[in-house]
């Protein structure tokens, strides 16, 4: 009795050995897999936080430009008052008015496309053909 005992005994531990081996073998397995698809999707992640990046600087990039164009507007609506109050509205100011504004639109237009240009080129807008 003593040996079959010991022989149940012995057999139960190689069980509960090979249970205990089978469940780090599955946590084993687990942190492996969480790390492989952690590595597999790194570069998704990269992806996403650069193309925020460029988000934000393109933002900031369009603010500076808008305020740039407020300035300008601001300039232009002083320039218009300036030449009522001096030329009368004569055809001479408002030539020159017309000659200045339109060398502003030209500007500004220019400016707009390098933006748009800058962020269709770095993927975050995509422009019409």
């Amino acid at each position: 009795l003593d040996r079959s005992s010991a022989t149940r005994r012995a057999e139960d531990e190689e069980r509960l050995a090979l249970i205990n081996d089978g469940i780090a073998f599955c946590k084993d397995g687990k942190e492996t897999m969480l790390r492989l698809v952690d590595y597999k999707l790194l570069p998704f992640k990269l992806a996403r936080e650069e193309a925020e990046t460029k988000t934000t600087q393109a933002l900031g990039d369009l603010d500076r430009a808008a305020k740039s164009m407020a300035s300008r507007i601001q300039r232009l609506e002083q320039d218009i008052a300036e030449s009522q109050h001096e030329h009368g509205m004569s055809t001479q100011g408002i030539e020159e008015l017309l000659s200045r504004e339109r060398a502003e639109r030209e500007r500004n237009e220019e400016t707009v496309a390098t933006i748009l240009e800058m962020l269709s080129e770095q993927g975050i807008l995509e422009l019409p053909r």
